[in-house]
Order: structure tokens, then C-alpha cells, then sequence
């Protein structure tokens, strides 16, 4: 038998043999893929923990009466509402004063000389006591203290 001769069938079996290569060459790169694939997912070895900070911010009247009392009439120019704003979480956060209701007319200042929108930082454990002062224009008609609402708004900042 002669290896190098011409015959009949020689393109059918150049044909064969190219396609038994590449169909060899096919499965073994799927598998080597496979392999390699494989090595990586099993050396993501280790373990870890994460929990959510504590977030506990509380406020509370200053009074023992915790309605807002606004008699704001000539003997009295002005009404105030004193609070104290409490933060027991593992954060610091920031706080915003927002006040709602009040009648036109009627101008509200916070003790610390910053606007109500200002937000106010409140370190771990810390404590700030406030007093809201309102004081209405010389044209502002009574002030119905029912529909007043102060609410404290606080975020996370760390």
C-alpha cells in the first residue's frame, strides 16, 4: 500500500480527515473552556457579613402639653414651641424642620438662627433641643393652632 498515491477516493479522504481534525480540535476547545470556567467558580472560596446600621431618630415636646399653644394676640406678640430632637441610631443624620398649616402672615424662626429648610446635623447619641418662635404679621388675622403641624424629616449622611 502505498500512502502518497493518487487513487480515486484521496479528495473523499482528505476531506474526512480534515473534518475529523476539526471536529477533534472543536470538542477538545469546549472542554478546555469547561475546565477553565470551572477553576475560577471553585476558587471564589470565603465568607463575609453585613448588617444594616441601627436608624432610630426620636422627638419629643419639650412640654408636658404636646399640642402646639398659639395665642398670638396684642398681650402676646409672639407664640413659641420648644422640642427636643433625639438621635439614638449607629449614624449621624441630618434633620429638616417642616412646618405645615401655619396661616399666612405668620413668620416662623428656629432658635438656632438658621432657616427651617437648612438641614441640621445630628451626631451619634446627640441631642438638640429647639424652639420654634411664631410671630405674626401686624396684619395676620388669629392663628387656629389645630392646624399647625410640625414634623421632623431625617436622613442618614454616613
Amino acid at each position: 500500500m502505498k500512502i502518497f498515491e493518487k487513487s480515486e477516493k484521496s479528495p473523499k479522504n482528505l476531506r474526512f480527515y480534515i473534518n475529523a481534525v476539526l471536529t477533534y480540535l472543536l470538542i477538545a476547545t469546549i472542554v478546555f473552556s469547561a475546565v477553565s470556567f470551572a477553576g475560577y467558580a471553585s476558587k471564589a472560596i470565603g465568607s463575609d457579613s453585613a448588617r444594616v446600621a441601627k436608624f432610630d431618630v426620636s422627638v419629643a415636646a419639650a412640654q408636658s402639653n404636646e399640642d402646639i399653644e398659639l395665642d398670638l394676640s396684642e398681650d402676646s406678640p409672639s407664640g413659641t414651641y420648644a422640642f427636643t430632637v433625639t438621635n439614638n441610631s449607629e449614624v449621624a443624620v441630618n434633620y429638616t424642620i417642616v412646618v405645615s398649616g401655619c396661616p399666612e402672615g405668620v413668620e416662623i424662626s428656629v432658635d438656632d438662627s438658621h432657616s427651617l429648610e437648612t438641614p441640621r446635623t445630628l451626631a451619634i447619641g446627640a441631642v438638640h433641643n429647639r424652639t420654634l418662635t411664631f410671630t405674626p404679621a401686624d396684619d395676620a388675622e388669629g392663628v387656629d393652632p389645630t392646624s399647625v403641624s410640625i414634623s421632623i424629616v431625617a436622613e442618614q449622611i454616613d
